[in-house]
């Protein structure tokens, strides 16, 4: 069906449809990646100032609830928490929500029961003097050895809590340790620096001899910093190849290298965070490395007359894998402000916490029809200039050719970023049936984001109950729920937060409050406005893309003035059409 032969009704609904606006929005920044990253940037930097903030309570508890989302994490992949703590209020016990997109979370709601339990043990403890130590002051953390003092009773529950932080996040760090081989790529990295010198060696390439060179000529204590630190990741590499359900008594002691594990990711995380130049060193070598030994396969493989594939060995950064090998052991750090606190210990002292477990939320499955001329109406009613005034503009015409051609080519089939098997938001995989001509399908997600699960039910509680307006999240939302969560303060004038947004746009299902409908409508044509001046921007710098234009883009004035008045006469625009469609309904009823 041609634009011509679509009712314009049938073109207006495209409007208030934001399952094909954020399909649509999403082809637009994956075809111009450029601008997606200076987009990411910007986000960042805006998400970095959300919490400069007088509420004390929501400034203190914010690092603790995302620490406890990430830590309620057990899975290899794929696994996002969100968690919420509602404080007591009279005779009802504070509580935590816990979501986890796909999936009833029962075995993070289990962890979160037995990580309360142990901080409220050990804040009594605390408060008491724990055997021994001052009310005031910091909690100094040392395992006991056969030969050291006996520990107080608050390091042990402590150290208690940290062999159970350890055993249900297992997988998780096991996974992120190994990911592509890096551990021995360290070790040949530290070879190299305490081998031949970079010099004297006629195989390396200029910029590769320069970044070993520099390398070797660090200080002494640098050089035992790579080795001590390649010995610790050698030492979890071993503890990793045992279950930690072996580590495990029936008293729920653990064995002697578990112990050892915690040892040495807390050294690891010492050095990650103290010898950023060094690690910076080694990311230029490991750089320079990676890239000579891409251009020598490539030269082999086309000598040999063989298809040259890309190469599946990823560059990394040593200092940001290590923060990630070793998030465990800050996170735990981070969640003892419950007992230093007095402002954070308050929210879980007194009555037991509840833990509630969240179900997932779906929406029911659309398979969305795409063609160029539903992209064009779509663009053209957004208000893009490029097609206010002429539908066939020859430069715009040929730029949609091009970009519908990728975009078919990436989601004409049911998105396989959410197929894995261990994925708690799993699609199916199978591709899409095409339809004729031009036309072809798309099967949008089902499945609701957890944080916004958990919005929702901060919503419904706020009306009568006093809330931490915060959602922790066990990582950085994506850029719809995060503009979901804007839209809500700009609807609801209620300032409820995450941490922030990768910038990455996900296969993603539009939330709703479903226990307020009007308010639920109010957010939907918010959320409306801005999917259609976001895909507007985003359609200008695609088109653009290569020029200056795509840096600048994001932060123009100009730009972001235009953003504002379009974005409003958006809203405005998609209120309108709802209320004729429903005075529409109203008369066909009668």
């Amino acid at each position: 069906m041609s634009q011509s032969e679509h009712t314009e009704s049938e073109r207006n609904a495209l409007l208030i449809d934001p399952q094909w606006l954020a399909l649509l929005l999403r082809g637009f920044q994956d075809y111009n990646e450029k601008h997606r990253r200076n987009l990411h940037a910007l986000t960042a930097q805006y998400n970095d100032s959300k919490l400069a903030t007088d509420n004390k309570i929501l400034r203190r508890s914010a690092p603790v609830l995302d620490s406890l989302a990430r830590l309620l994490i057990s899975e290899e992949s794929d696994q996002i928490v969100s968690v919420t703590l509602v404080p007591p209020d009279g005779d009802d016990p504070p509580e935590f929500f816990v979501a986890e997109n796909g999936r009833i979370p029962v075995a993070a709601a289990e962890q979160l029961t037995t990580i309360v339990r142990h901080l409220r043990t050990a804040r009594t403890l605390y408060v008491q003097g724990g055997g021994g130590l001052p009310k005031a002051g910091g909690i100094t953390l040392q395992l006991a050895h056969p030969d050291e003092a006996e520990p107080t009773l608050l390091t042990s529950e402590l150290l208690r809590l940290e062999r159970a932080l350890h055993r249900h996040c297992w997988n998780k760090e096991q996974r992120r340790l190994v990911k592509d081989g890096r551990v021995r790529r360290f070790e040949e990295l530290v070879e190299d620096v305490r081998g031949v010198p970079a010099g004297s060696r006629g195989d390396l390439a200029p910029k590769e001899r320069a970044a070993l060179e520099a390398l070797q000529g660090v200080g002494e204590a640098d050089l035992t910093t790579l080795e001590s630190t390649l010995a610790s990741l050698k030492m979890l590499e071993t503890s990793f190849k045992s279950s930690p359900d072996s580590a495990a008594t029936v008293d729920g002691t653990t064995h002697r290298f578990v112990d050892v594990l915690i040892d040495h990711m807390r050294q690891l995380d010492g050095e990650a965070s103290e010898n950023s130049v060094l690690w910076a060193l080694c990311d230029n070598y490991i750089g320079a490395k990676t890239t000579r030994q891409h251009v020598v396969r490539e030269q082999a493989t086309r000598a040999a007359n063989q298809p040259y594939t890309t190469p599946t060995t990823p560059l990394f950064s040593v200092g940001r894998w290590l923060t990630k090998v070793t998030s465990v052991t800050r996170d735990f750090r981070q969640i003892l402000r419950a007992i230093l606190s007095p402002t954070i210990a308050a929210l879980i002292e007194g009555v037991e916490p509840k833990v509630s477990c969240l179900p997932p939320r779906t929406v029911s499955r659309r398979t969305l029809k795409v063609s160029k001329e539903l992209v064009k109406s779509t663009l053209k009613l957004a208000g893009w200039s490029d097609l206010a005034t002429n539908d066939s503009d020859t430069d715009t015409d040929t730029f949609l050719d091009e970009f519908m051609e990728a975009f078919k080519s990436k989601y004409a089939k049911r998105d396989r970023r959410c197929s894995s098997s261990a994925s708690s938001l799993a699609e199916p995989s199978s591709p899409a049936v095409t339809t004729t001509g031009d036309t072809w399908e798309y099967d949008a997600a089902t499945v609701l984001h957890c944080e916004c699960v958990v919005l929702a039910k901060l919503h419904e509680l706020a009306a009568d109950r006093r809330i931490i307006p915060y959602v922790g999240v066990s990582k950085l939302s994506c850029a719809l729920c995060d503009a979901y969560f804007d839209c809500y303060r700009t609807a609801t004038r209620a300032a409820i937060y995450t941490a922030g947004t990768h910038g990455q746009l996900t296969n993603w299902a539009t939330p709703s409050l479903s226990t307020d409908p009007t308010m639920d409508q109010r957010v939907r044509e918010t959320l409306l406005g801005w999917l259609q001046t976001r895909l507007v921007v985003e359609a200008t710098n695609a088109k653009g893309r290569g020029g200056s234009s795509q840096s600048t883009v994001a932060s123009d004035p100009g730009i972001v003035a235009f953003e504002t008045r379009t974005r409003k006469a958006n809203i405005a625009k998609v209120a309108k059409f709802q209320a004729s469609l429903a005075a529409q309904a109203s008369e066909d009823s009668s």
